[in-house]
């Protein structure tokens, strides 16, 4: 079936570069004002369609809640959270249970990402299924990313 809209969930590359293929195609593309603020900035395809900081939507039948919980990964992080299923998408903002450290910190707020995380906790209380930004699926990566901040374990250089 044709993509009808993307979410991107930070202006990283890695979240982000995908936008302009997606439009060509014909799809929207939500963002959060600070991700797209990032993307003019940066010379990255600008995301069409600017969402608050708290939204429910439905797209393709689909209930999606969109939530900005605060810096972390970066300042612009979102996460999504489909109520029917119970699954969250992380984004980079949570780390997969396999992780060995924090991954690009370039852009992080190490000291407010903890609470941040303590609001997504908060939002959504026990998630089926949680989905890193990276790596494969399994484990809590919501206590993994809190323990790897309290240990800051960041990339070695």
């Amino acid at each position: 079936r044709p993509i009808r809209d993307v979410i991107i969930h930070h202006a990283h590359a890695d979240r982000i570069g995908g936008a302009g293929e997606a439009r060509r195609r014909g799809a929207h593309v939500h963002a959060l004002a600070r991700t797209i603020a990032h993307a003019r900035q940066r010379g990255q395809v600008v995301p069409d369609v600017t969402e608050p900081e708290r939204a429910q939507l439905t797209i393709g039948g689909v209930e999606l809640d969109l939530f900005y919980p605060g810096p972390g990964h970066t300042d612009d992080n979102l996460v999504v959270y489909l109520p029917a299923t119970r699954i969250l998408y992380g984004g980079c903002f949570l780390k997969s249970s396999t992780a060995r450290d924090l991954g690009n910190i370039a852009d992080a707020d190490l000291v407010a990402w903890p609470s941040s995380l303590r609001l997504v906790s908060a939002h959504v209380p026990g998630p089926a299924i949680v989905v890193p930004g990276h790596g494969p699926l399994g484990g809590d990566p919501i206590e993994h990313t809190a323990a790897l901040l309290r240990r800051r374990v960041t990339p070695a250089h």
